[in-house]
């Protein structure tokens, strides 16, 4: 139950923000379709006006959205809030979730996707999700604060220049680089609140601006919540950095937003439409000539290795080699291959790039030989981020396993493990290191395997 009733406003209004932004909708637009002005649909969404059951009908109707979003019960009874309804398997629903004429529309699909994963006996008016366990206290705490700051915002004191929050998002992004995800989990809800505190009160040019901010941020936070196999919340930011995306008009901040989706989507095992997501963003973003060559190019290839991955792990052989084959072409048309630092998915698109997907790409199709040749390509010193050179060795190690090479699987992981210490105690490297001690597919498990289980957390 809520504490207070400025808490169910808050929950009430953050509710609304959610169906009006995955409607497609301005405040002012609402407001229009309800009969108020847009300063009454903000008031209602960061809390500050009560909102009676007729008009949540009215908002309902207006975005869209079912009205059990909003904690109201069928007409025959509107005494009392309940949870929202148990949902169909996703897998029955989706047809192509990116077109109004599909089976469900976008914003169903990500509110179903919310109450698939949400479980914990919370009421739909809380406005907040169910978390598994990701494994430590603390970690469990920085996802709770992440929870906090996407459904019960407290706006700073005053917005902060657009300076700053370039000089804090950049900050950022570098711990994702480096693979602090502890620090980054601290940064992220107060990124977050400064973030939207400044798209809320910007105009104009400034506003896209801060759009764009604001859907790099959320791309960033639904990248953490991926690490801490967080997949509600990764759904709810990527959905967030999706819609600021499309306001900011900038092509790198929508192929970000867009990566980000498509991995929420695969991550519940719907490659085929998160391979078409990506697949149509680059299609788009390669059609629009306003950005120098160089960095459409680098949006474009990065999209198409992440669909050569995303079509891998969904079986579609044919399509993830043409894909990967499209990203290799895109980064021969590219003339200075700068991998510094501060693109897509954090680091740029390069020749880099390309040998890591590579790795992935055929581990995913089950060709694990040829997974080892493409990482005897690569050259470690020219992967530009610890975060990056942590996954190539992780790809490797999955790839030794697979072939029952236990002791080559762990000395991979201490690669991973110098590099990036925090990666290999995320939970899908946990039982990576869990499934090598326990169930080792060649004679024995490898000397040393028992001590890097006990450090990284596989072994309580």
């Amino acid at each position: 139950m809520l504490d207070s009733a400025a808490e169910q406003r808050a929950a009430i209004g953050e509710r609304v923000r959610q169906a009006r932004t995955l409607a497609h909708l301005s405040q002012g637009e609402l407001g229009a379709r309800i009969g108020y002005s847009g300063s009454v649909i903000s008031r209602i969404e960061s809390g500050h006006r009560v909102v009676d059951p007729p008009t949540l009908i009215a908002i309902a109707q207006a975005t869209a959205t079912p009205p059990q979003h909003f904690g109201l019960l069928p007409p025959e009874d509107t005494t009392r809030q309940v949870a929202l309804p148990a949902p169909q398997p996703l897998a029955t629903l989706i047809h192509d979730p990116w077109k109004a004429g599909g089976v469900v529309r976008r914003r169903d699909f990500i509110l179903t996707a919310m109450a698939v994963t949400a479980g914990d006996g919370e009421t739909a008016s809380s406005g907040r999700l169910a978390r598994p366990s990701v494994g430590s206290g603390g970690a469990q705490e920085l996802v709770a604060d992440l929870d906090r700051a996407l459904f019960h915002p407290a706006p700073p004191d005053s917005p902060p220049a657009h300076a700053y929050l370039q000089r804090a998002l950049a900050a950022a992004q570098q711990d994702f680089r480096a693979a602090r995800y502890g620090t980054l989990g601290t940064r992220l809800p107060r990124l977050i609140a400064v973030t939207r505190a400044a798209r809320d009160g910007a105009h104009d040019a400034a506003r896209e601006r801060a759009e764009a901010l604001m859907a790099h941020t959320f791309a960033l936070a639904s990248d953490w919540c991926a690490k801490q196999n967080q997949d509600a919340l990764a759904w709810v930011t990527a959905d967030r950095a999706l819609s600021a995306a499309h306001q900011s008009g900038q092509p790198a901040a929508l192929g970000e937003a867009a990566r980000t989706l498509a991995i929420a989507m695969r991550r519940s095992g719907h490659h085929a439409p998160a391979t078409a997501l990506l697949e149509q963003t680059a299609a788009a973003l390669d059609a629009d000539h306003g950005d120098p060559p160089a960095a459409r190019l680098r949006v474009f290839g990065a999209l198409k290795l992440t669909a050569a991955y995303t079509a891998a792990l969904g079986g579609a052989r044919t399509q993830a080699r043409d894909l990967l084959a499209e990203a290799e072409e895109a980064a021969g048309r590219i003339a200075c291959a700068d991998e510094s630092g501060g693109g897509l998915y954090s680091d740029c698109f390069g020749p880099s790039q390309l040998g890591l997907y590579g790795v992935s790409v055929h581990h995913a199709l089950g060709e694990h030989a040829q997974a080892l040749r493409y990482a005897r390509g690569v050259r470690i010193e020219d992967v530009p981020t610890a975060e990056r050179q942590a996954r190539f060795f992780v790809d490797v190690a999955r790839a030794q396993h697979a072939l029952g090479n236990a002791t080559g699987a762990y000395h991979a992981l201490l690669a991973a493990e110098g590099r990036a210490p925090e990666d290999v105690r995320r939970p899908s490297v946990r039982a990576l290191t869990a499934d090598l001690l326990y169930t080792p597919r060649s004679a024995g498990a490898p000397a040393g395997l028992r001590s890097f289980a006990e450090r990284t957390g596989a072994l309580m």
